[in-house]
């Protein structure tokens, strides 16, 4: 059996629930700090509902979006950044990305999720729960392992941008994964 891939995932939304018009509007994947893939997802003004908080944090126009490429011109572009690199299945790493990201990128790219993406997934906040005791432990581990990332990168955070977010989520897990201790049995 081949070591696992993996790689940063994290998208931005136009709101949090696509059951009510929300859409994916830019996608972000990346095996390291300077593989990174990034795009807005195009789609029509008609068919976009916009949740005016969500639209905020990412600060993605509704203009930007109905210009931006289309989903299947992305998930072309997706599909080849991943198979260029390796011949598996990845294991998406993100904060939440199990519960949230993986879903929209299911619903809006389903052949590359199939072609692309290992049915396992790392989710950060669960790695941080399990080496914290508190809440407040949590919260430093967490941000610990973000600040780590962010001193990689470098420059300044453009936290929301998914290509950057995903990037810093791989980032933070090699960060974590070097911190979690395995005692044999």
């Amino acid at each position: 059996m081949s070591a696992p891939i993996f790689m940063g995932l994290d998208g931005e939304m136009t709101g949090l629930d696509m059951h009510q018009g929300h859409k994916l509007c830019q996608v972000g994947l990346s095996f390291g700090a300077c593989e990174t893939y990034n795009s807005i997802v195009g789609w029509p003004h008609g068919d976009l509902a916009c949740n005016p908080e969500s639209m905020a944090v990412h600060g993605i126009s509704r203009q930007a979006i109905a210009e931006g490429p289309s989903r299947g011109t992305v998930e072309a572009e997706m599909t080849q950044f991943v198979v260029t690199r390796t011949t598996q299945r990845v294991h998406s790493v993100g904060w939440n990305v199990a519960g949230f990201d993986i879903p929209w990128f299911r619903s809006a790219f389903p052949e590359f999720s199939q072609r692309c993406l290992h049915y396992r997934t790392v989710d950060l906040n669960a790695l941080c729960f399990a080496l914290s005791h508190t809440d407040n432990e949590y919260k430093r581990v967490k941000e610990a392992s973000k600040r780590w990332a962010r001193d990689i990168l470098g420059g300044t955070p453009r936290d929301h941008e998914a290509g950057y977010d995903a990037a810093a989520s791989l980032l933070s897990f090699y960060y974590l994964r070097d911190r979690m201790e395995w005692r044999g049995e």
